[in-house]
């Protein structure tokens, strides 16, 4: 599906997720969307990259479709598994490389809300080698904290407001759940 320019796409992925051995470059997981099965060919290489794609290719996917604001979140762990990247997806890297926006820290609503704008947001909750942690009571601890971040703050914004303050969300969400 084609989007309008100003539309927003989100792409909010809760699970499993990995980093290649010797990736320490690649600064986002892979989203892996294998089953969890202890039969061999679920952990052959070859099935490994056929179900799994890098957060960033996700988000470069969702910036072809059009929309001017592109969010990828990934709360899934960032932990090493004993492969290398294959060469498949080492090439769809660096294309990801090649087209992804120059970085910005500093998301103002004037960049939001300016037509002329596009803005995409890349947001993992574990870096490298980390694992996401999650909690019996209330689920992963970054997801219940975003979650709790995001109702709050739509709640307190005006009503018909079009923004919402995503790099504070994030951090917010961040913090909250490295203190947990």
């Amino acid at each position: 599906v084609l989007h309008n320019e100003n539309d927003v796409t989100i792409f909010y992925y809760s699970g499993h997720g990995f980093s290649y051995d010797k990736d320490r470059s690649i600064k986002y997981p892979q989203v892996d969307l294998r089953s969890h099965n202890q039969q061999v060919k679920y952990n052959r290489i070859g099935f490994i990259d056929t179900h799994t794609e890098n957060l960033a290719v996700i988000l470069d996917l969702l910036r072809f479709k059009g929309a001017r604001i592109n969010i990828a979140i990934g709360d899934c762990c960032n932990t090493v598994i004993p492969f290398e990247r294959p060469k498949n997806s080492d090439k769809e890297m660096e294309v990801v490389k090649a087209i992804m926006p120059r970085q910005s820290r500093a998301l103002s609503k004037r960049l939001f809300t300016d037509t002329k704008n596009a803005v995409s947001i890349l947001a993992s909750s574990s870096n490298h080698v980390q694992p996401s942690i999650a909690d019996v009571s209330i689920g992963i601890i970054f997801t219940y904290n975003f979650t709790r971040a995001l109702a709050n703050s739509v709640l307190q914004q005006p009503k018909g407001s079009q923004y919402l303050p995503w790099l504070k969300l994030l951090k917010l969400a961040s913090t909250q759940a490295f203190k947990a």
